[in-house]
């Protein structure tokens, strides 16, 4: 049943176009258009095919790089203080 409806739009649609108003020629560039498919994405959770996983992958991905870094370890506030130091010495001899 659906398949009999699908093609009754089908041809409906075809009768209906017109060269007059570039109908005809915008179907005919739509179905001669190569598709591209979603090439598979390799993440840390393996190589995702499906559209949900490759979302997934992308999501996670997307998620670890907006997260905020650890900055109360001690080494990492050395690091800035250090760094800090060394604009303000760079700044003066300058």
């Amino acid at each position: 049943m659906k398949k009999v409806l699908k093609q009754t739009d089908w041809r409906n649609k075809l009768l209906a176009l017109q060269p007059d108003d570039n109908t005809l020629r915008n179907t005919a560039k739509r179905m001669s258009r190569k598709r591209v498919k979603i090439s598979a994405l390799h993440g840390p959770a393996g190589i995702a095919y499906s559209n949900t996983d490759i979302a997934e992958s992308i999501a996670n991905s997307l998620k670890e790089q907006f997260t905020l870094n650890d900055l109360h370890g001690i080494d990492t506030e050395n690091a800035v203080n250090h760094s800090k130091h060394s604009q303000k010495n760079e700044q003066k001899t300058s």
